[in-house]
């Protein structure tokens, strides 16, 4: 025991001398002072005292910001999130700072606003894109686009594709060694008795590989159509035409619906509803497609086949053709739209792709409704009698024939 004793007073002794002959601590300096990683990875700091040589007793490292990078017990870095964070290391009193900045990995892929596109001549569109991962490390104005025709279409710095000719192109954005494209179909404007397709096509000849849907009844956007039709497949306000479906919308005649000023009609210069007949219905009113909106806001509890539910645009919107995706989709047309179509040249077309021919005497409803009498009256086509007149709302002799926008 005795010893033990003296053995044990003599280390202590012993660190004791070697504490007092060591200098003291001046400073502390972590090495590198600053760093850049990439999110996920590692990287190990040190440090150094000064003097070399000085005696300390502990070693403590830690982040400001930890959802940024984190740091162990023996300086190791770990990339959490893109940023900035300053790892300290304390060694007793002595601090110092290293600062971290994580970036974010490679860019992996990116995604575009559209992969494909359907424009008329002279036509827009604006393409935009994100990317992935969201924190690559990539600079979004560094992206270049292209056109590999660009008599077909362009595009310029910022993604704006502009149709310049019929055809089909494909735009590109490119990043390096990341691409992503865009196919463009470019379309010239469509003519009246053009036959229609299931794919939003139209040509002058019946194409026999396609399926027909209709006929085109008027090309263009006529002036006298108040519709939007930006919230539709069109994606514009403005249409580039209009077409009569094959076949009606119902076999048996219906009303057309209540007794109700919907004001789907149009207005003379002081304001005031006028009746529309054969002698001024041409171009008076080509708002088909904001008046059946009309009628479906007004139907109570939705639209139906009963009274209340404007059976006409109940049918009409019903139509159990599928509407290609760029158009407006099937609606109840204005009294000038159904003058224009139900005439020679386009009903020709629809006996050519074998769609129902109107019968004498049949009675053809509009979504106009009689600028005079609107609570009680309707505008429609006597078909064979070659003539617009009104009558009740209420009568069940309506044949419904849907027309879409496109």
């Amino acid at each position: 025991m005795k010893f033990l004793s003296a053995l044990s007073v003599a280390v202590l002794g012993a660190v004791a001398c070697t504490k007092t002959q060591a200098p003291e601590l001046e400073g502390v300096t972590v090495e590198p002072s600053q760093i850049t990683i990439v999110k996920g990875e590692t990287a190990e700091l040190s440090f150094a005292v000064t003097p070399k040589d000085a005696f300390w007793e502990g070693v403590y490292w830690q982040s400001s910001d930890e959802t940024v990078a984190t740091v162990d017990q023996d300086g190791v870095v770990t990339a959490v999130a893109t940023g900035t964070a300053e790892i300290s290391v304390h060694v007793d009193s002595f601090n110092d700072v290293c600062t971290v900045t994580v970036k974010g990995g490679p860019l992996e892929s990116l995604v575009l606003n559209e992969t494909a596109l359907s424009l008329f001549v002279g036509g827009t569109s604006q393409l935009s894109f994100t990317y992935n991962p969201e924190d690559a490390d990539f600079d979004p104005s560094s992206a270049k686009w292209s056109s590999a025709d660009e008599t077909v279409a362009t595009v310029d710095g910022t993604g704006l594709v502009t149709a310049v000719g019929t055809g089909e192109t494909t735009v590109t954005l490119t990043a390096g060694e990341i691409t992503a494209e865009c196919s463009v179909s470019v379309t010239g404007e469509a003519s009246v008795g053009d036959f229609f397709y299931s794919d939003g096509t139209w040509s002058a000849d019946l194409d026999l590989d396609k399926t027909c849907i209709g006929v085109v009844f008027y090309a263009g956007h006529h002036e006298n159509d108040l519709s939007d039709y930006s919230s539709t497949g069109i994606g514009s306000v403005k249409c580039h035409g209009y077409v009569l479906a094959l076949n009606n919308a119902n076999e048996e005649v219906c009303a057309w619906g209540p007794n109700a000023d919907l004001g789907n009609y149009p207005l003379d210069e002081d304001g005031d509803g006028y009746m529309l007949n054969s002698g001024n219905v041409k171009d008076a009113d080509y708002s088909g497609f904001l008046h059946t909106m009309n009628m479906k806001a007004a139907a109570a509890g939705g639209l139906s086949s009963a009274l209340e539910g404007y059976p006409a645009a109940w049918y009409a919107l019903g139509y159990d053709v599928d509407a290609p995706e760029n158009t407006s989709d099937w609606f109840l047309p204005s009294i000038s739209q159904l003058y224009a179509a139900l005439t020679e040249t386009v009903l020709e077309k629809v006996e050519q792709a074998n769609g129902y021919m109107p019968q004498n005497q049949e009675c053809y409803a509009s979504s106009t409704e009689d600028g005079s009498y609107p609570e009680s009256s309707i505008c429609y086509v006597w078909y064979g009698i070659n003539m617009c007149s009104w009558d009740a709302k209420d009568m069940s002799r309506y044949y419904v024939r849907s027309v879409l926008a496109f």
